[in-house]
C-alpha cells in the first residue's frame, strides 16, 4: 500500500473516532520498504498499532525506528514451534534461531507476544523457556469460513438465525485496494461494502449493503444459505440469547472480554460530523440499533 494511500485510511479510521490500527491480513508487513514510515504516521494520528509480524525481518533496524513509540505499539509474533526441526517442516525455511533473536531484541524495546497455533502445553512451556519473559498464547488456526480444510478441524454450517460476531463488532477491513469488506476471514475479500479512497468510511459504514450485512450476521434477518458466517467458527446457530458470537474459549475472551464485560453495553456513532452514543440495556438492543438505520 503506498504511504499516501495508507495516510489517508488512518485519516479516515480518526474521522469515525477509531482508536487503533492493525497492520496484518495475511501478509508479512515488516516487508513493507515504508513500514517505519507507515507506524509513524499512524502514532501521530493517535492511533494505537497491532503490527503482527512472524519475526523474520524485524531487525534490530525496524525496532531502532519504532522503539521510541513503545506505548503505542503492540507487536505480536506468530512463530510455528521452538524446536528447530518442526519450525523448518513447518514454515520451509531454516530462520528459527533469526526470529528468536529479533523477538529477544525487540522484547528489550517494545511490548512483544508470541502466538503458537495449535500448540499444547509443552510447547508454551519450551518457547517460554527459550524466551523468558515475553508472554507466550496458544491460539486456534482457523479455517478461513471453511476455505481450508484440517485434520482435527471438521467443517460446520449454521442454519436459522446466526448468532453474531466479535470480530465484527470489533474491526473495519481496509484491503491495499482501499476495498472495505466483511471481515479478516474473508481470505478473497469477496463482501466489500465500498472502497475508502472513492467515499467517505462513514458513507461505506451507513450504506445499504453495509446495513444489510450487519443485519444477516447478527441474526436480525437471516443471512442466505451460502453466506460465508454460515461456515465460520467465530458465530453460531441463534439457539439462545444473544452473546457476540459462538462460545467464546479463554483465549477469546481474554482479546473480546472487554466487548462482553460492559455492564451496559454502548453503541457509538458519528452524525453530522459530531459523536454521539447510546446506552443499550441489551445486547439485544444494541444489535437492533446497531443493525437498523
Amino acid at each position: 500500500m503506498p504511504l499516501d494511500r495508507f495516510r489517508h485510511v488512518v485519516s479516515q479510521a480518526v474521522s469515525c473516532d477509531m482508536t487503533e490500527i492493525s497492520l496484518n491480513h495475511y501478509s508479512e508487513p515488516t516487508l513493507h520498504p515504508l513500514i517505519g514510515e507507515i507506524v509513524t504516521s499512524a502514532v501521530d494520528a493517535s492511533l494505537k498499532v497491532t503490527l503482527f509480524t512472524n519475526g523474520t525481518a524485524l531487525c534490530r533496524d525496524l525496532i531502532d525506528r519504532i522503539s521510541s513509540f513503545r506505548d503505542a505499539i503492540a507487536v505480536v509474533i506468530n512463530i510455528a514451534s521452538s524446536d528447530p526441526d518442526e519450525y523448518h517442516r513447518i514454515t520451509k525455511r531454516p530462520l528459527l534461531s533469526t526470529v528468536l533473536q529479533n523477538v529477544r531484541d525487540a522484547a528489550q524495546e517494545l511490548c512483544v507476544e508470541i502466538v503458537i497455533n495449535n500448540s499444547d502445553e509443552q510447547s508454551i512451556v519450551r518457547m517460554q523457556d527459550v524466551v523468558p519473559g515475553v508472554p507466550v498464547t496458544p491460539w486456534r488456526t482457523d479455517d478461513r469460513a471453511g476455505l481450508i480444510e484440517m485434520e482435527g478441524i471438521p467443517s460446520q454450517y449454521h442454519s436459522g438465525l446466526l448468532n453474531g460476531c466479535p470480530l465484527a463488532i470489533r474491526y473495519v477491513n481496509v484491503s491495499v485496494d482501499g476495498d472495505v469488506f466483511l471481515c479478516p476471514q474473508d481470505y478473497w475479500k469477496s463482501h466489500v461494502m465500498g472502497n475508502i479512497y472513492k467515499e467517505p468510511l462513514e458513507v461505506i459504514l451507513r450504506s445499504d449493503k453495509a446495513w444489510q450485512f450487519r443485519r444477516w450476521v447478527f441474526g436480525i434477518e437471516k443471512a442466505p444459505d451460502d453466506w460465508i458466517c454460515r461456515r465460520c467458527s467465530w458465530t453460531a446457530e441463534r439457539k439462545a440469547p444473544f452473546s457476540v458470537g459462538a462460545p467464546l474459549s479463554d483465549v477469546d475472551m481474554r482479546v473480546y472480554g472487554d466487548i462482553l464485560r460492559q455492564s451496559t453495553p454502548t453503541l457509538f456513532w458519528l452524525e453530522n460530523g459530531e459523536s454521539r452514543f447510546k446506552h443499550c440495556e441489551t445486547w439485544d438492543s444494541l444489535v437492533a440499533e446497531a443493525c437498523l438505520p
